[in-house]
């Protein structure tokens, strides 16, 4: 009789202490799947907010405006308004590329 109710309680210990660990797991999973839904969302909004602005890069600024810290980007003849246009249709391809292996629709 003692040794059931000893074999008794230990069941009635794992079942509680497993019952514990899957509720305490299941929120953790849950937690961080949501944080990885959120940060997808996240990723993706950003994605498309960059691809919008590559389309919309052209010549910005003129030579006059040219500082030392832009020379040093682009050079000291300071032609931005090449640097520019390179820049922009090269952006908008490598987002839209970016684009396709997240699959983000169009």
């Amino acid at each position: 009789m003692l040794r059931q109710n000893k074999i008794v309680i230990i069941m009635l210990l794992v079942s509680i202490t497993s019952a514990a660990s899957t509720l305490y797991y299941k929120t953790r999973i849950e937690k961080i799947t949501m944080n990885k839904h959120i940060n997808d969302k996240k990723t993706m909004k950003l994605v498309r907010e960059l691809r919008a602005l590559a389309e919309d890069i052209r010549i910005a600024t003129y030579p006059t405006s040219c500082d030392d810290v832009t020379k040093e980007i682009i050079g000291e003849d300071c032609d931005l308004g090449n640097y520019m246009e390179w820049a922009g249709p090269h952006l908008e391809q490598e987002l839209n590329q970016l684009s396709l292996v997240l699959d983000i629709d169009r």
